[in-house]
């Protein structure tokens, strides 16, 4: 019998979409505000895309792989956050002005450019490099029942953490549950 009370080293086994280029919708978004960066303290939106790569380990088996894109909000000419966004519309979105609604980039579908890189501690993890905007006709839709970050059970469920549930591949473009949320004003 093993001591309960021994903690072994975690090991992450997500599932990683593969490099190259996949057609993706931004799914969802989250707003982290003081987050330590080579910069100092920065407000993060988090960028949700779910790939056109299906998943085959049974925690994501038949649900399209998810990675997340960490973009300083900030509408400068050389920001993460504009060139994502030119990228995705195929234009430029200007320095905000009087402010950038991003939550209305929701649904959009793109073609991603993933890299794969390694932590410092050595872990494998997939990163959006490139944001291009997806030709006329060709979109990813949200899948049918998938649930934004803002509106899932927090903490551990009997399952893990909480993840969104998808039926199959049916999509809805428009899902009823994406209402903004907490980040107007932002």
């Amino acid at each position: 019998m093993s001591n309960p009370f021994i903690v072994k080293k975690t090991v992450f086994d997500n599932e990683l979409p593969t490099e190259g280029q996949h057609l993706a919708v931004l799914a969802d978004m989250d707003f982290q505000a003081g987050v330590q960066s080579e910069f100092g303290l920065q407000d993060q939106y988090y960028f949700y895309w779910l790939v056109d790569q299906v998943g085959t380990k049974p925690e994501n088996k038949g649900q399209h792989l998810e990675i997340r894109q960490m973009l300083n909000v900030s509408m400068g000419e050389k920001s993460n956050l504009r060139k994502t966004i030119r990228g995705m519309l195929g234009f430029d979105p200007g320095d905000g002005g009087d402010g950038y609604d991003v939550q209305a980039l929701i649904g959009t579908s793109a073609y991603i450019i993933i890299e794969h890189r390694t932590s410092k501690e050595g872990r494998i993890y997939a990163k959006v490099g490139m944001t291009l905007k997806a030709p006329t006709g060709a979109k990813l839709a949200i899948p049918t029942g998938y649930t934004r970050r803002q509106d899932r059970p927090k903490g551990r469920t009997a399952t893990g953490f909480a993840k969104p549930h998808a039926a199959g591949l049916t999509s809805n473009p428009n899902p009823s549950n994406l209402n903004p949320g907490d980040l107007s004003g932002i």
